[in-house]
């Protein structure tokens, strides 16, 4: 019984240390949204909305397979009598609670018993994104007016004397950040896309008679509103090339003089 008690404790021990490890997992991540949000203090009203809406994308299908994990490697690692065997078979488990590549899948099959059921709350889904998406891209296009005319300002500004270089480069690093934003957001949408065309796959192979067209379209529309997102991102990146060559050219005329 002595022997049972004190195993006992042990891992009570190890149970408490674990759940201390997650919150401070979890408290490190709220410090990192705060910091954002202070980031975002000198941003225009739409520049704002541009950041959070691509946020709305960060936490995708797939992105429970990293947090399953790492979650599942703190755990084994200190629930278990052999720490590196138990960090590697906790990472192995969490990875499958989470996983890609089928997790989404699953998922669903856990909360619809019923094929059709299963079917119809991932086309919602894929909906849902593309709602969001479109929201997104209008954001977009309406920050990327804005800092055209901004970038053409203050090169007139910097022409007349009234701004320099530092003034230029303060406003290429917001530009910059909004291009980062954007590119974040195309990064989760496509692992989402991928899950999606997953899913689809699996319900052909599973039920050949099953109607996916439904689904099939929405991942269609995913893909062309994608599409719109990734010649957005590249036309804010030009922007910022634009810029380059004129700064270029100014070295030039002050070599030269």
């Amino acid at each position: 019984m002595g022997g049972e008690t004190v195993l006992l404790m042990n891992s009570k021990k190890r149970f408490s240390k674990a759940l201390a490890c997650v919150g401070l997992a979890i408290v490190l991540a709220a410090c990192q949204t705060i910091q954002g949000s202070q980031q975002q203090a000198n941003l225009s009203p739409e520049e704002q909305r541009l950041r959070q809406q691509a946020d709305d994308f960060n936490t995708t299908i797939v992105q429970g397979a990293v947090v399953g994990a790492i979650i599942g490697g703190i755990l084994g690692a200190l629930l278990s009598e052999n720490r590196g065997q138990g960090a590697a078979l906790g990472a192995a488990a969490g990875g499958a609670i989470g996983g890609s590549g089928g997790y989404y899948v699953a998922k669903q099959k856990e909360r619809y018993a019923n094929e059709q059921a299963r079917l119809d709350a991932m086309i919602i889904d894929v909906k849902s994104d593309n709602h969001m998406l479109g929201i997104y891209i209008q954001t977009t296009n309406n920050v990327i007016a804005r800092n055209r005319a901004e970038l053409a300002d203050m090169q007139k500004a910097m022409a007349a004397g009234t701004k320099d270089r530092s003034d230029m480069n303060t406003l290429l690093t917001k530009v910059e950040g909004n291009a980062d934003a954007v590119e974040t957001a195309l990064e989760k949408l496509k692992e989402n896309r991928t899950e999606y065309l997953n899913a689809s796959a699996r319900i052909k192979q599973d039920n050949p008679s099953m109607n996916t067209r439904g689904l099939d379209s929405e991942i269609a529309e995913l893909n062309a509103q994608i599409a719109k997102l990734e010649a957005d991102y590249l036309e804010m990146n030009a922007l910022l090339k634009v810029d380059q060559l004129s700064n270029a050219s100014e070295i030039e005329v002050e070599e030269a003089a």
